[in-house]
C-alpha cells in the first residue's frame, strides 16, 4: 500500500509496545528468585541491570509521548474497504474489522485490501499514509466552517428537523 516502511531508531520508538515493560518485570523477578536461593551476587547484578532497562524504557516512552500524536483506532462498524477508507480519512490509523473476520473469515481480509488498493489508485493516492486525516478538521481550510456543516448535517439527519414524521 505504498512506500515501505521507514527503519531506524524512529520506528522503534514509534512502536514501542507497552509489553515490553514486561522484560523489566521478568527481569525483576528473576532477580527475586536467585537472591532466594542464595546467589546474592548474581541476584545484585541482575538487580541493577533492572534499574537500568528499567530507567532506558521510562525514557523511551517518554520520546514516544512527547513526539508522536496519539493514534485513534475505530473498533465498530468496520465491514468494507469502503469503511475503512472512511476511517482512514477521518485521521484513523487502525480500523478493527472483528466482527466482519468473524463472519467471513479471515481470507475476508484480503478483498478489503484489495478494495482499498483499487481506491486509492483511482483517486491518485500513493499510500494511505497520505489519505490519512484527509476529512478532519485538522485539514479543513476553514475549520469553523466545517463545523457548522457538519453540524447542520446532524440537525438534518433527525426527522423532527428535516420535515419528516
Amino acid at each position: 500500500m505504498g512506500p515501505a516502511a521507514p527503519v531506524g531508531p524512529e520506528l522503534s520508538v514509534r512502536g514501542l509496545p507497552p509489553n515490553i515493560f514486561a522484560i523489566v518485570m521478568a527481569t525483576g523477578i528473576i532477580s527475586l528468585a536467585v537472591h532466594g536461593a542464595g546467589c546474592r551476587l548474581l541476584a545484585h547484578g541482575l538487580f541493577w541491570l533492572n534499574v537500568g532497562l528499567y530507567a532506558v524504557l521510562w525514557a523511551l516512552l517518554i520520546v514516544r509521548v512527547l513526539r508522536h500524536r496519539a493514534d485513534l483506532a475505530v473498533t465498530g462498524s468496520v465491514h468494507s474497504g469502503e469503511d475503512a477508507l472512511k476511517v482512514f480519512a477521518a485521521g484513523g490509523r487502525v480500523a478493527m474489522m472483528t466482527s466482519a473476520l468473524l463472519r467471513h473469515g479471515p481470507r475476508y481480509v484480503r478483498g478489503v485490501e484489495e478494495g482499498v488498493r483499487a481506491w486509492l489508485v483511482e483517486h491518485e493516492y500513493q499510500s494511505v499514509r497520505q489519505l490519512e486525516g484527509s476529512m478532519s478538521l485538522r485539514s479543513a481550510a476553514n475549520p469553523t466552517a466545517f463545523v457548522r456543516g457538519n453540524y447542520m448535517k446532524v440537525l438534518r439527519s433527525y426527522p423532527i428537523c428535516s420535515g419528516h414524521t
